[in-house]
């Protein structure tokens, strides 16, 4: 069945923005929950590995739809806390390349960009993600509730910050916008960039 991205980075490879222990219980515990309740419905449907993982959520009708809404809150789990780990790092915090330019065209300037994306995930109400994603090579920034995902709208996501309680609680307690500022200090756009080249 399906696995986990390992991290690429060491668990503490992120403070002060995120500590240790948040990324040992985010990752270990709370992403790899979501896979195994994941994995567990496709065992229920006798899946067999015939799509990447990416793929596969344009390919569920063999499931239920009794299972169908619990299948997509795990899958969203999986696949939208793979990006989010994937794009941050210890380094490579300055935007660069074809992604800038693409940000500069479409915001006018990284700064504004920021600012959009901050505001944005401020206005969350509980539990989701904010996104910066592409379709049809046009920038957009998305935001999407609980482990709603950009993949089955279309999307190609580029940058995610988890607004759940578990990504930012044990350091930030109930100040979320604290966390939100700080997102961008630990955002590696050597990845970012990768994937916009990939992507376009």
């Amino acid at each position: 069945m399906y696995k986990i991205d390992d991290l690429r980075y060491d668990y503490g490879a992120l403070e002060p923005v995120i500590d240790r222990d948040t990324m040992v219980l985010h990752h270990d515990k709370h992403h790899m929950a979501y896979l195994n309740k994941m994995n567990a419905l496709l065992e229920k449907y006798n899946y067999s590995k015939d799509y990447d993982l990416i793929e596969l959520v344009n390919h569920i009708d063999f499931i239920d739809v009794v299972d169908r809404e619990a299948f997509l809150f795990n899958y969203g789990g999986v696949v939208n806390h793979n990006l989010f780990f994937k794009i941050m790092g210890p380094s490579n915090h300055e935007p660069f390349g074809l992604v800038l330019d693409a940000i500069n065209a479409k915001y006018g300037s990284f700064t504004a960009f920021k600012e959009a994306f901050i505001g944005l995930a401020n206005t969350m109400m509980g539990s989701g993600w904010v996104m910066l994603v592409m379709k049809n090579n046009e920038l957009d920034l998305i935001k999407l509730k609980n482990q709603d995902n950009p993949y089955i709208l279309g999307y190609k996501p580029l940058i995610a910050i988890d607004l759940w309680e578990h990504a930012y609680y044990l350091k930030y307690r109930n100040v979320r916008p604290d966390y939100i500022n700080a997102f961008f200090d630990v955002v590696d756009f050597a990845m970012v960039n990768a994937l916009y080249e990939e992507e376009r």
